[in-house]
């Protein structure tokens, strides 16, 4: 159970997933608006992804116009933890990666533009405290080690014993 889960927690079972698009055709990614991917249309308009209106349900209306003003690059800062490499979906032209880390976690976003216009994302994110099973098993598994060891231990006193003393005398 602890290992699928650390498996999950890794990034091995998040796959990448589409946004959809927005009402016109999108030629770029031009970053991130509010921590969102903003993208640049045919018409040079911008429109902003709105996750917090959409959730799972990926429409058109997901999309919103935006003021090309709220355009942000995508920062990469150095991290405590290293998310795996994911490969691009398939037909990818263009790709952006932001990521946030700080004292309790770190995530990773991937944004990918595919050639028939539509934006997937890949996302993930861990906590300080993923590598804590690995102390939480081990603890257990150690205490019982000590028990065991202590009863074979305990048990051959008696042997050591009378083999030492008839050697002594």
């Amino acid at each position: 159970m602890f290992f699928i889960g650390n498996l999950y927690s890794n990034s091995t079972f998040v796959k990448w997933h589409s946004l959809g698009s927005p009402p016109e055709k999108i030629i770029k990614i031009a970053g991130l608006c509010e921590e969102e991917v903003c993208v640049e249309t045919e018409s040079n308009n911008v429109y902003m992804f709105n996750s917090y209106i959409c959730g799972e349900e990926v429409a058109q209306s997901c999309w919103e116009q935006v003021d090309a003003m709220l355009i942000e690059e995508p920062e990469v800062v150095s991290c405590w933890y290293e998310f795996p490499v994911k490969s691009l979906p398939p037909t990818t032209i263009q790709s952006i990666v932001t990521n946030d880390c700080g004292s309790g976690g770190a995530s990773q976003t991937n944004y990918a533009l595919l050639n028939d216009g539509s934006i997937w994302v890949w996302d993930s994110s861990t906590t300080d405290l993923q590598g804590t099973g690995l102390f939480i098993l081990a603890f257990p598994f150690g205490a019982i080690s000590f028990i065991i060891g202590s009863i074979i231990a305990l048990h051959n006193i008696p042997a050591v014993w009378r083999k030492w003393t008839k050697t002594s005398l």
